[in-house]
């Protein structure tokens, strides 16, 4: 910039001695008319600019296109550009293949080059060139020297001077070179991979990756670049990988983190969870993988683990400040809780503050407790899950002990008593302990809302989506919805206790010699002095009162309008007000506003952001329950999001229904796919050797299977094994052809039994809840317990059996006898054929369009 501005000086000057026209004699068009009068006695032959300004104006020309050519190289390497792959070398030379001689390792160079640019170009970090093997300008020197020479005439000079420019102008910022290479041992097929920076310093890395196939190597090789590459660029500041700027990015990481990524795209939430588990692993303090994590447990309704994470993740964060002023004198001290002050009040965007995030989530699944606490008491869980669950509640209850009382003083003084409630499962600690949690969830709710306010919060976006809270959505959520999520819990415990609901200040009748109780019913009363139970009649009048404070005056200029966010809040509220036993015309007062809130909501929203949240609002939160089953629901279901299909009755536990059918859906094409691999294994045939390998993963599938099957198929990892299991057995082109595995299903594709029979929208909720109660008793007893368990049970020992038989005679030197191999790879396909049989008795499917490969779809 500097040179491009005295560049400009010296040519305005040597046009000051021209006379300027009347029609030029404003400021701006002055100027630019002294410009083109320099330029043009700098360009012109003859009578013009003395020698020394020409070499003066050519000098600070050449610099400026020089510096400008490095600054668009930086910019392009820090945004980041394109990268250029350039053609693949085959450097595999005479190294021979032990089956299939030198043709077996003679590398695709075409394909592996085109699946090197799609891997580069799927990450959405980084487009590749579109031109393969295109010679790209490297220096701006080079581009001179290949340059034609100027013609004659200022225009020649001006039209080659533009030639230079275009030329000159970098449109690459990394440049990526690999060699196939190959050798004797295996793993055999190998990449060697070159990065090159393009800006200022030439900068290069290079490494050699080995894989099983020239596919493995090439995706390898791929990640290596990307793992590369980004630290250096302005995406390592964006979430998660603000820790690795300048820093060397494991490639282990940046696989499994973009593994997970497309799985949870796609809807493979075992997988998704399967390679973020693997990201941890490589970078265990990153709260934003944390928060991934978190939020996927929540979307497959394991809230117990999710709140486990929550509280491990706010237990590191907590830490970390702690120990960076552990050593610091008082006044560094108070200078670093006051920099955190002005933080959190002028700075507050949720994209750049996972803490504030971190906060927000664990407070809002404290709020909706229900799925948790009964998680926590109500365990039926076997196996790894069982022992999975038992740690989580003994850290989780020690860390509760102290937390609560800390955020609640009202906890304080029972803090011993809660310990012995959350170790325990009783009915009544059950609904106290909902209880409990809730109301640490108001507590927590309401300090975020105090460290963030400022005078002007309802002028806050706390991100620039318009899905992200604001001042005024946070404090609706503070002052309004988790009061009546502890109202909700107080109003469930007076039930179970025994007590009148909505009697304030009685107390309620219960064992006096039962220490435990004693004190639950004593903190409860605190809670109903404190005003946390109102009646049927009162809830709606308080709730509409609040929410109308809490969202402030009208619209204009000192008040934002509501965003997406505000009005969604608004609408849960109204929802949350119909479960309590409110009059006829105050709930559908509530269901009203509920619905207008709704629709105001998806106004907001642009219509992809709209579809991207269908499934939320229809199905997945929980805060709408009460309002899905109201028949206004199932009209604005009907006009804002059309389907030419009957709209279906949606039951309290959506998430239940979605995992069983994805579970039968699992199950089922898994064993279709290892029946058919059995019989290809007949056609083609082997020795020994081969049917050892092949009932050895036939075990460990039926053992898996087995654990499946006994915890009810509830378990990430045993699906997330199985899968692998699955792909790994199966041919590769089979399992792509077939899909597999399948996505977890959205509400909208489960086809319930039955539905055709309903006659009116008021007739949906007994007998459907009738229904999918007898459906989930026979998928988890009848299907999987009774009938795939048992059978698994047998199929591992007969597989085991036949195994051993096969490994001793391998271990004397024999061979199978003609038509045994056929015999026993009919017999083990008719195992699967017999598990998937006993899967689909359930009658529960998925609607999802048919293949196009599929000339008769079922």
């Amino acid at each position: 910039m500097f040179l491009a501005a005295v560049l400009f000086k010296l040519l305005v000057d040597v046009g000051a001695g021209k006379s300027i026209p009347d029609a030029f004699d404003r400021f701006p068009l002055s100027c630019l008319f002294r410009l083109c009068a320099g330029l043009a006695e700098v360009l012109t032959t003859g009578a013009g600019a003395g020698l020394p300004t020409r070499l003066a104006a050519l000098f600070l020309a050449g610099l400026t296109c020089w510096a400008g050519h490095g600054w668009q190289r930086a910019r392009l390497a820090a945004t980041p550009g394109p990268v250029d792959v350039r053609d693949l070398v085959d450097g595999t030379g005479d190294v021979r293949d032990p089956v299939d001689g030198p043709a077996g390792l003679r590398p695709p160079r075409t394909e592996l080059q085109a699946l090197l640019r799609r891997q580069l170009s799927e990450t959405r970090l980084y487009p590749t060139t579109g031109e393969a093997g295109k010679q790209a300008s490297r220096d701006f020197l080079d581009v001179l020297a290949v340059a034609p020479p100027l013609q004659a005439g200022w225009v020649g000079t001006i039209t080659g001077m533009i030639n230079w420019l275009a030329r000159g102008w970098p449109r690459i910022a990394y440049e990526v070179t690999a060699t196939v290479v190959a050798r004797d041992a295996e793993p055999r097929c190998g990449m060697v991979v070159t990065v090159t920076s393009l800006a200022q310093g030439r900068r290069s890395a290079m490494t050699t990756v080995w894989a099983r196939s020239w596919e493995d190597a090439t995706n390898e090789a791929g990640y290596w670049v990307l793992a590369t590459i980004l630290p250096v660029t302005k995406l390592a500041g964006l979430p998660p990988w603000r820790a690795w700027r300048g820093r060397n990015l494991p490639v282990e990481l940046f696989r499994a983190y973009d593994e997970g990524q497309q799985a949870q795209r796609t809807r493979h939430f075992d997988l998704a969870l399967w390679s973020y588990a693997e990201a941890l692993r490589c970078d265990p303090f990153n709260l934003e993988l944390r928060l991934l994590v978190a939020g996927l447990l929540e979307d497959l309704g394991l809230s117990l683990e999710a709140l486990d994470v929550y509280h491990s993740a706010l237990t590191c964060e907590q830490e970390q400040p702690c120990a960076q002023t552990a050593s610091l004198p008082a006044l560094l001290d108070w200078a670093n809780h006051l920099s955190r002050w002005l933080r959190n009040k002028l700075w507050c965007s949720w994209g750049r503050r996972p803490d504030l995030r971190l906060r927000y989530r664990y407070a809002s699944i404290l709020a909706i407790s229900e799925r948790s606490v009964s998680e926590w008491f109500v365990d039926d869980a076997v196996g790894e899950r069982a022992a999975m669950r038992a740690q989580m509640r003994e850290r989780l209850g020690r860390a509760f002990q102290d937390s609560f009382g800390d955020l609640v003083p009202s906890l304080k003084p029972y803090q011993g008593r809660l310990g012995e409630m959350l170790g325990d499962a009783r009915s009544e600690d059950h609904r106290a302990a909902e209880m409990a949690f809730r109301r640490v969830a108001l507590a927590e709710l309401e300090r975020l809302n105090g460290d963030l306010r400022v005078p002007w919060s309802r002028l806050r976006r706390f991100g620039p989506a318009g899905t992200n809270l604001t001042g005024r959505s946070l404090a609706m959520a503070a002052s309004v919805w988790a009061w009546l999520r502890v109202a909700a819990a107080l109003h469930h415990w007076q039930q179970g206790a025994g007590q009148p609901v909505g009697v304030v200040g009685r107390p309620g009748p219960g064992p006096a010699d039962d220490g435990r109780q004693h004190w639950t019913v004593q903190w409860a009363q605190e809670l109903i002095a404190g005003g946390y139970c109102l009646d049927g009649r009162d809830i709606f009048r308080r709730a509409e009162r609040e929410l109308g404070q809490a969202i402030g005056g009208g619209v204009g200029l000192l008040v934002r309008p509501m965003s997406f966010a505000d009005h969604y809040e608004a609408a849960c509220v109204y929802s949350l007000v119909l479960c309590w036993p409110v009059s006829e015309n105050d709930a559908g007062t509530a269901v009203r506003k509920a619905v207008a809130h709704l629709r105001a909501a998806l106004a907001t929203q642009e219509t992809p952001i709209a579809g991207h949240l269908r499934d939320w609002l229809l199905s997945d939160d929980r805060d709408l329950d009460p309002l899905r089953r109201r028949p206004e629901f199932a009209h604005f279901e009907r006009e804002m999001f059309p389907r030419p299909e009957v709209v279906p009755p949606r039951s309290t536990d959506i998430l239940k229904v979605c995992s069983r059918a994805y579970a039968r859906d699992l199950i089922s094409q898994a064993a279709d796919l290892l029946e058919q691999q059995w019989h290809r294994n007949a056609e083609h045939g082997g020795d020994v050797h081969d049917l050892r390998r092949w009932l050895e993963r036939d075990v460990e599938l039926w053992r898996v299977l087995r654990r499946i099957a006994a915890d009810r198929a509830w378990y990430w990892k045993d699906r997330a094994l199985f899968i692998c299991l699955v792909t790994t057995t199966v041919d590769q082109p089979v399992v792509l052809a077939a899909g597999f595995p399948p996505p977890f299903p959205s509400f909208s594709e489960v086809e319930l039994p039955g539905d055709g029979g309903l006659a009116g929208l008021r007739e949906w909720q007994a007998e459907c809840a009738e229904r999918l109660a007898s459906l989930h008793q026979c998928i988890e007893d009848i299907v999987l317990r009774v009938g795939v368990e048992p059978q698994a049970g047998v199929a591992t020992e007969e597989a085991a059996l036949t195994w051993a038989g096969a490994e001793l005679l391998d271990h004397r030197g024999g061979q199978l006898a003609p038509g045994e191999l056929p015999a026993v790879c009919e017999a083990r396909a008719g195992q699967w054929q017999q598990a998937a049989a006993q899967v689909r008795q359930v009658p529960l499917h998925v609607e999802r369009p048919p293949r196009a490969d599929n000339a008769n779809p079922t």
